[in-house]
């Protein structure tokens, strides 16, 4: 593992390593070589921690990062990414529809597209199970009540924005 290099050619190095980092977990865990797949995951945020690449949905592969936790049975090594995607989609999405009708109109896709993430984010959170109580993480609940929040909001924007333009 400790082999790969950074290519000159490659414009994010430390995130497309992260992205091979986690295929490779992907392909060790279909083997079922679990504590292979645990190894790369972990060394992956060892030496790409996420306080200097910021997990994203996309372009680094940490949803499925988290799900490669997940099915190695680490759910809080998995909540922990969820928490960051989530947290990192609200700022965005509240972001977005802070923005005046015009530019609000122009990033609509963008603010759509962290919608979708958060919803998929918070559906993997309240999949998550405690495995003494069977409960599912207090960020589920939080991040459903920011989706929820967020979307009241959207709909009263694209309502708005609706309404002006006819």
């Amino acid at each position: 593992v400790d082999k790969i290099g950074f290519g000159a050619v490659c414009p994010s190095p430390h995130i497309s390593v992260c992205r091979l980092f986690v295929q490779l977990a992907s392909q060790l865990i279909k083997e079922g070589k679990k504590d292979k797949a645990l190894k790369v995951l972990d060394y992956c945020e060892k030496v790409i921690p996420s306080t200097t690449v910021r997990h994203d949905y996309i372009y680094s592969s940490s949803k499925e990062m988290a799900d490669n936790y997940i099915q190695l049975g680490q759910t809080q090594k998995a909540e922990n990414i969820l928490e960051q995607l989530a947290n990192n989609s609200v700022e965005y999405a509240a972001w977005y529809l802070s923005l005046d009708n015009d530019r609000f109109a122009g990033s609509y896709e963008e603010c759509m597209r962290h919608f979708y993430i958060l919803d998929d984010v918070c559906k993997s959170l309240s999949n998550l199970k405690d495995a003494k109580t069977g409960k599912e993480p207090e960020s589920a609940a939080h991040y459903a009540q920011k989706f929820e929040q967020l979307y009241q909001l959207l709909e009263s924007r694209v309502g708005g924005t609706h309404q002006e333009n006819k």
